[in-house]
């Protein structure tokens, strides 16, 4: 066991050097929705094709730093995985994020997820989703690892036959909440 850098300045926190359990966690995650066979129904574009996935990326300002505000990017996949009166209602997908506070301190999370569509709303739903990962915060020299887990609200919207858009609100664990936007496409293998 070693001593480590805690989210907090001046405590001290302990954890265990090994860290292959939390990077397998996403990638199990990852492979069962992306070998699933393809679904029946899915967002659909004007033109009928079927397209479960989605691709996109985004920016995020979060209180994820002992100072205050950082400033976060990244990039996340997903894919339906269950659909109701031809909507897909449950998605899972993978993310990756980096921030930085510009003044020494900087942090990368790594997670899996699922959404739950809520309500339909113009041309898109609200949102309700559950992510767990691992993330790591690093100081100067000394660097925290711990488990992540959010909690998240928001709503995509889709527009131009076949983008969206995705504004939202999380909280969670290590940090304490962020607002962000995301933007993307939907395609089909």
């Amino acid at each position: 066991m070693e001593t480590r850098l805690c989210p907090r300045e001046g405590e001290a926190c302990i954890f265990r050097s090994g860290f292959l359990l939390p990077l397998l966690i996403p990638l199990f995650f990852a492979s069962l929705f992306l070998l699933s066979p393809s679904p029946l129904s899915a967002q659909e574009k004007t033109n009928d094709e079927i397209y479960p996935y989605a691709l996109g990326g985004g920016a995020e300002v979060n209180l994820n730093t002992r100072e205050g505000i950082a400033m976060g990017y990244g990039a996340a996949v997903d894919r339906y995985i269950s659909y109701a009166g031809g909507k897909g209602i449950l998605l899972a997908g993978v993310k990756a994020s980096m921030q930085t506070d510009f003044g020494g301190i900087s942090g990368t999370e790594a997670g899996a997820y699922l959404r739950l569509n809520l309500l339909e709303a113009g041309p898109g739903f609200f949102f309700s989703q559950l992510g767990w990962g691992y993330s790591t915060y690093r100081e100067d020299a000394i660097t925290a690892n711990a488990m992540l887990m959010d909690f998240t609200l928001g709503y995509r919207g889709f527009f131009l036959n076949g983008f969206y858009f995705e504004p939202y609100f999380r909280t969670g664990f290590p940090f304490r909440m962020g607002f962000g936007l995301m933007a993307g496409h939907w395609f089909a293998f």
